[in-house]
Parts: C-alpha cells; structure tokens; sequence
C-alpha cells in the first residue's frame, strides 16, 4: 500500500477495528477505538476476527487474518527474556498493529500507544494534565512499516513514599508507562530484605538458630543470614530450587539483604572481608561474605536448573565487585544502585570523581555477569527544587546500551514539577536508546505550549546547561541541605523568568497559557525556596519565614490543579527529614526563637566571615591554633557555605577531608551584666567538633545531625570587650554527603529565663 490511509473522514468513521483473539487484544482495540474518538468524534465499530468484514481494516492484535499475512510479529518467550517488541505495517488496505503479548509482555498494547503517537497523541505526564490529544475531523495515515524491539529488557519508573501516593496516582503511573512503553516486567527482584525468603524464620529460626546472622551485640538477627554457615547455603538452595520447580516460568529469584550496612559478626564471616572498606562507605565492604555466599548458591542451582537467573543486589556496602572469588557463576545477574554517587553530572564526568568511579564499577561488574540499574530520579534531597537531568540521561544509556546493560529500575517521586521532563525522556531512551533527546524536548515544548515553545524550550535547557557545568556535587540524602543557590545563581533566575515572561505573552490557546502558569507558578516556588535557603544562613530568620509562606501558597496553587504537580510532604518523612520545606521552616523557627524574644534574645552574630586554615597533618593541637597570638597564613572563608564550595576542591571534586579550622573573635558589651550567654550555631558539617573561647576548651561533641542548629552554654570566662573563637572541625569525608564546615551564621544569645 503506497498511499495514505483513511481512518476518519469529516468526523465520520472509515475504518474498522478487528480485534485479535486476545484480552490483550480487546484492551488494545478499546484504547485505540475511545482515543480515535476523543480526537475526532467517530467511533470506529470494533468486530472480530470471525466476522465477515469489509472494507479498510485496523486488526489489533493476532488472529486468523493476521497470521495468513504471513508477516513478522515479535513472539515467544525465553530465560533471556528479551523479545519484546511490535509490529506496525500495511497489508493490502489495511493495518496491522500487533505485538508480543506471550508471558508478561505487552506488545500489542505498545504498538496501539506508538500509533496513536503517529497520529499526534503524547502523554508526558501521567493523567489528563499531562495528555495532548489532537483534535481534528479527518485522520489519514501515511503507509508504515515497522517492527520495533526496546533497547533495554526492564523500563521501569516507580513510586518511593518520599511523596505522596494514592490509588488514582498510581492507576495513572501505570497507565503512563503503558503510553510510552515502559515495563515492569514481573519477576522476582532483590528487593531490600527479600534474604528472608530463603530461610523464613517463622520456618528455621527455632531450630536452625545457627544460620542466622549475629548482629554487633553477639545476638541473632531473624532478618539476616550467616553467610558462612554450609547449613544457609543448603537451605538457601532447596528453597530456590523448590520454587522453580513449581513454577516453569519463573526465570529469576531475587534476594538481597535488609537496607543500611547488613553484617554478620561471626568469626568466619568476618574474616571473609579481607579487611576492605567501601570508599564510598568509609566503613567495611560485605562484597567477598555476600557474594561468596550468592556464588555457592548459584553454583547448586546452575546444575538443575542452567535457563535460570539468581538475581541479588551491588548496594550500600556490597556496591564493590568481590575481589577473592574467581569462577563467578554464569547464572548471577546484579542489580547495581548508585547509592553513594553525586547525581548531578553524567556517568564517568571527568569533572566529577563519584561518576568516574561509578563507571569504573560498572564496567568491573559489567564485565562479570548481567547488570540491571537501580537509580534514583530525583536523586538528591526532598526540597523539590528543580532536578534537571536530560544532560545526564542523553550520554548514560547510550552508554549503558553498550555496556549490555539489561534495563532500569528507577526509584521516582511523585512530583512531578520538579521530575519535569526526565521520566519522558527516560522512558523514550528506555525503548530507544538512539532517539535525540533536543527532538523529544523540543516535540514536547511545542505540543505543550504552543506559541511558546521556543522560550520554554530555552528555559529548559538553560536550567541543564547550569547544572551540567556546575562543580557542585550532590548525593541522594533525607537530610542534606544542598547549597542551590551555587547552581541557581540570581542572573540565572532572572533570566529564567525572561523566558517565562515572554512565553506567557506568546500564548493565545488557553490549554497552553495554563501549562506556562504552572510553570511559573513552580518558578515562584523556587524562587522563595533559594531565598529561604540563603535568608536562613545569614540569619535573617524572620524574612526566611515569610518566603516559607510564599513557597507555600506557591506549592498549594500547583496541588489545585493536581496534586502530584507539587504535593506536600508525608507527615512521616516531615518527622524524619529537616530537608523538606517544613524541616527549613522548623529550623527557622528554632533560630528565630532565640532572638526575637520567645525564647531568649540577640546578644550579637558573630561575623560572617572568619580565618580558615586546614590542618592535614593534626598540627592544631600542637602549635595551639585556638591562641590569639597563632598568627600563621589564614585564609578566610564564609560562615554560610560549605568549605568546599569556596575553593577547598580539586578539579575532579574531590573536597578537603580531615580537620580544619576556624577563627573569629567578637564583642560583649557591658550592658550584658553577669547574664549567661548561649552560642548557637545554624549549622555544622563534620563528623566532630571542638570550639575553643578564649584559649578554654568548652565543648567537644560527635555531631550526629549536621544539618540542625545545636546550642552551648558559655563559661565564665566571656569577658566585656573583645572574646575570640576557635573551631575545629574533623570531616572524614569521602562517604555520602562529603561537605564540611560552618554554613549557618552563629549567634550569642541570652535566655529569657
């Protein structure tokens, strides 16, 4: 068939759907027969394959007629579980859409969605708000030919609690990887904890205590297995066999430890480390326990069972491939999470250590059996600040593709103003990995803005082009807070808003002036969060607490139009993270307290900027750095921002870790009286800290919560006049978060009681 195809003509049906012998089948037809309606107003009359029909035809799925075509159609399904896949075609004067729907594959489903992408249909996000469905009376359709196969097995995007999820949110989620055919192929994956499957305790623990991990208190631990123990293997292999014997189309058992730094303390078990730290960790690596013991399993079960995969985790600290173990099985495949990585620059960056060694990893693990990526999108705090990362996904999955990587596993939010374009794009390189990236973004911008398509498309990538060539590096954390305002710099913000500005006068369609005030409205949010972020720091808590109101009204008038646009945080995550905008609010009220008079009053802040020497060696004790006559070369640095991100950085991004220094002195006057004064600082990042008044030792703490305010009592021996203020500061580093020093002003207060 060499010309076009019509489908409806002046709001008048053309064409008939047969649809297959399927439920797949019927599904599909439905979805194309209620979309073709929505964008026309014709219903196509949907008929079966045993009917007499005439006429121009759309068959849906298999059947009789489409297997006397004699044409290709992805089918089948294998321990590879790679064959996937569809087929668009003309035959005669009429069109075949139909694909693998054997096991758990969606094929015919996919080909219905990419044909009405044809047509004009685009989902970027999930639900209504964020479908374009054209409208139009006449739908003809050039000739096609095409049969298409996904360039990774697993495409999958889901849900984590960090936001707020109901039952309509995740109907729509899945709906929407159906719209851009994204999988979550359903095997047995190695979920955190899912080790317990092996030997349930309510089965084992009372009789076979011994194959239980012993935790740090010389306990057994019901949620982790000794690894050394012959009796877990044995057990461990029987349960696995067991369940591919009962289930023919199992191809996979999935198992992992529980989340954290899991850890069996046993003689044997211990001396299976061989002494390695994690770098990434700066503690022990579990790598040579977990995966000898995953090995020995795998070994058992590849005799019975050579078409199956044990799957398990490269994750917190078993991230490192094992370094004494020589005959990995074949049948191991590793779920590799980029847990302790900065998020924020493309795989093997040379700007960027983190990703260099997430390349190198990779590669190792790569090069051993099967890998499949666990990711994190947003993949760096809960502020839900723009995470723009198009920059990253067009260079890492070519380059995954390549690597024969199997696929995705990503761990999303339910935000999607702040996720924006990414899980589109995502899911069109999932499917594609060759697609150009600037072609999605810019097909989006312009089916969802319409006239202003090209200011929305230069916002968009304005705001990756800043991160990209940042030197800032982030990691997935609850409770980091994350200097934006490095990326987000005020020029830029304006600029940003330019583009708004003109994009909002271009747009005429009320459908498009709608999608450009959203953004807006997110940009306002923005806005006030960088100056909450900044406010606070300087101390200026007051004014901070009015912009938490601004981003307030600003993230309740994107939920109005729908919730998941910019949802508030889970009361759970607001008690366990002070990231959110809720824990700066918190903060904010706790600094402001202690100077407006609620709590106690402003004495005085202490400056903004002090001296600031590192001290590599563990000199400052020695030569006494705390003394006011140490007058050695000091440099000098804000107390509003990490010491990194003033120049204490090489040029892979490796910041200073160790101890350092800071110095300042201040002023009492003498209308203070014999009243006690408290030194609060805002914020402190390092892992311990010594603060010197007057030459005086006054506190020593192990800082366990860096990112909130903490408060001292100060000695006697304050004096009228002049008092000088010496910090030490150890960071040991490398490990998530790797930040250090003073970043929130400190202040003397006095207490109202």
């Amino acid at each position: 068939m060499n010309k076009p195809m019509m489908i409806v003509e002046s709001g008048r049906p053309k064409a008939k759907i047969v649809v297959g012998d399927s439920n797949q089948a019927v599904e599909a037809s439905n979805i194309l027969q209620s979309t073709i309606k929505n964008i026309s107003g014709a219903e196509l009359p949907i008929t079966t394959d045993n009917q007499s029909v005439s006429g121009t035809h759309i068959y849906v799925g298999r059947g009789k007629s489409v297997e006397s075509f004699g044409i290709e159609i992805p089918s089948g399904i294998t321990s590879q579980m790679d064959e996937e896949g569809f087929t668009i075609r003309n035959v005669n004067d009429s069109l075949v859409i139909a694909g693998n729907e054997d096991w758990h594959y969606r094929g015919t489903i996919y080909a219905v969605f990419d044909f009405l992408e044809i047509i004009g249909c685009r989902w970027f996000f999930p639900g209504q708000y964020g479908q374009v469905i054209p409208q139009m009376d006449t739908i003809s359709i050039p000739p096609i030919n095409k049969i298409e196969r996904p360039s990774f097995r697993m495409r999958n995007i889901w849900y984590s609690g960090w936001m707020p999820v109901n039952d309509e949110d995740s109907e729509e989620l899945t709906r929407w990887l159906d719209c851009n055919k994204a999988n979550r192929l359903l095997i047995s994956l190695p979920g955190d904890g899912t080790i317990t499957r092996l030997a349930p305790s309510d089965q084992y623990f009372d009789t076979h205590p011994h194959i239980y991990a012993v935790d740090s208190k010389g306990e057994r631990s019901r949620d982790m297995l000794c690894l050394s123990q012959p009796d877990t293997i044995e057990i461990a292999t029987e349960t696995i066999r067991t369940a591919f014997d009962q289930n023919p189309t199992m191809f996979a058992f999935g198992f992992a430890p529980p989340d954290g730094m899991p850890m069996c303390h046993c003689t044997q078990c211990q001396q299976r480390l061989h002494g390695i730290n994690a770098k990434h960790l700066g503690r022990a690596s579990l790598s040579d326990g977990w995966f000898y013991f995953v090995n020995e399993v795998a070994k058992k079960i590849q005799v019975e069972f050579p078409d199956r995969w044990l799957l398990t985790n490269g994750y917190a600290n078993r991230m490192y491939p094992p370094e004494g173990i020589s005959d990995f099985s074949e049948n191991i495949g590793i779920q590799f999470a980029f847990l302790q990585s900065c998020t924020l620059h493309r795989i093997g960056d040379p700007r960027c250590w983190q990703r260099q060694d997430c390349e190198k990893l990779l590669k190792r693990w790569a090069d051993l059996c099967p890998v499949f990526i666990y990711d994190y999108d947003p993949g760096v705090d809960l502020q839900n600040l723009p995470f723009p990362t198009l920059h990253n996904l067009r260079h890492d999955i070519p380059f995954f593709k390549d690597l024969g990587v199997w696929g995705f596993w990503t761990e999303g939010q339910n935000t999607w103003m702040r996720t924006h374009l990414n899980y589109y794009v995502r899911t069109k390189l999932m499917w594609n990995s060759d697609l150009d990236v600037d072609a999605i973004v810019r097909d989006y911008c312009q089916k969802f803005y319409g006239e202003a398509a090209y200011w929305i498309e230069k916002y968009v990538w304005t705001l990756e082009n800043a991160v990209e060539k940042t030197d800032l590096h982030a990691q997935w954390g609850n409770n980091h807070h994350i200097p934006w305002k490095i990326i987000f710099t005020d020029p830029l913000i304006e600029t940003l808003q330019e583009y708004l500005n003109h994009a909002r006068q271009q747009t005429s369609a009320l459908a498009h002036q709608r999608h450009v005030d959203m953004l807006q409205e997110y940009h306002h949010y923005l806005i006030a969060f960088l100056s909450i972020q900044q406010l606070t720091h300087l101390g200026e808590y007051q004014q901070a607490i009015s912009k938490i109101d601004e981003a307030l009204v600003a993230r309740s008038k994107l939920s109005e139009v729908k919730s998941n646009l910019l949802p508030h945080t889970p009361g759970w995550v607001v008690q366990s993270s002070d990231s959110t905008l809720e824990g700066l609010s918190d903060i904010c009220r706790y600094l402001l307290d202690r100077t407006d008079g609620t709590v106690g009053k402003l004495v005085v802040f202490l400056p903004r900027d002090w001296k600031f020497k590192t001290d590599p060696f563990e000199d400052g004790l020695i030569e006494q750095w705390y003394r006011s006559d140490y007058e050695d070369e000091w440099d000098s640095v804000a107390t509003t921002l990490y010491w990194e991100n003033q120049g204490y950085q090489n040029e892979t991004g490796y910041g200073y870790t160790g101890y350092a220094w800071y110095r300042t002195e201040f002023e009492v006057k003498n209308d203070m009286g014999n009243r006690p004064l408290i030194l609060t600082f805002g914020g402190v990042f390092g892992q311990e800290i010594w603060v010197w008044i007057n030459q005086l030792l006054v506190l020593h703490r192990d800082n366990e919560s860096p990112s909130k305010p903490f408060d001292i009592n100060l000695p006697e021996n304050i004096q009228v006049g002049t008092n000088q203020i010496a910090v030490r500061i150890h960071s040991h580093g490398a490990h998530r978060g790797a930040q250090g020093g003073i970043y929130r002003r400190a202040f003397l207060w006095t207490s109202n009681n």
